[in-house]
């Protein structure tokens, strides 16, 4: 017997590729993509970690491959960015204001894009060597993900009569 808790999929439950709702009108094919994450940012220097494309269970939650260890790389950060403009986003190092229409790029900024992987562990320029095509500012739809995983599990589940009880059941009240 283990400590642990059981997994959280059960091993028939059949998943499908999440599909990222800033993704849903620009048909791509989801799970040829790769979820590039900022992972880390040390002086002029980014990390990123690079996993298969996740998958979602019947009730929406993210499963991404545990055998399946993301892949870490380092990246220069003007050259990141610099590669990010070239793509159409308009990210920039983090620091005093940016321009309106720039946004900085902070731990946790995600992206979705194919890539090609190598075994290298510092990409220089140029960039499209490992990223050939159309990158996916996916920030806001990750994040989302995150804070209802985090609800989730933090709160506990209501019967029926709990939320009536709350008067979280009346609709239009």
């Amino acid at each position: 017997m283990s400590w642990l808790p059981p997994p959280p999929t059960p091993s028939g439950e059949r998943l499908r590729p999440w599909q990222a709702p800033s993704l849903s009108k620009k048909r791509v094919k989801v799970a040829d993509l790769t979820y590039i994450v900022v992972d880390e940012t040390v002086g002029g220097i980014v990390g990123l970690s690079l996993s298969p494309w996740p998958a979602a269970d019947h009730v929406g939650r993210l499963r991404f491959a545990v055998d399946q260890d993301p892949v870490h790389v380092a990246v220069d950060l003007p050259t990141l960015c610099e590669f990010l403009l070239e793509r159409g986003l308009r990210f920039v190092p983090a620091g005093p204001m940016p321009e309106k229409d720039e946004r900085p790029l902070f731990i946790g900024t995600t992206f979705a894009a194919r890539v090609h992987r190598t075994q290298a562990k510092v990409w220089r320029k140029p960039l499209r060597r490992w990223i050939p095509g159309r990158v996916y500012d996916i920030t806001g739809d990750a994040r989302e993900v995150a804070k209802l995983a985090h609800y989730g599990a933090v709160t506990e589940r209501w019967n029926q009569d709990q939320a009536a009880e709350l008067g979280l059941t009346d609709i239009g009240g």
